[in-house]
């Protein structure tokens, strides 16, 4: 039962990660 949340929580993190590197891209063009 913790893997399920556990693997969300990573890809969650995963995106969000991505996500901040994308608006950081936007901000340096």
């Amino acid at each position: 039962m913790y893997n399920t949340p556990d693997k969300l929580y990573l890809s969650l993190s995963v995106l969000w990660k991505q996500d901040r590197m994308w608006t950081f891209s936007e901000l340096i063009w």
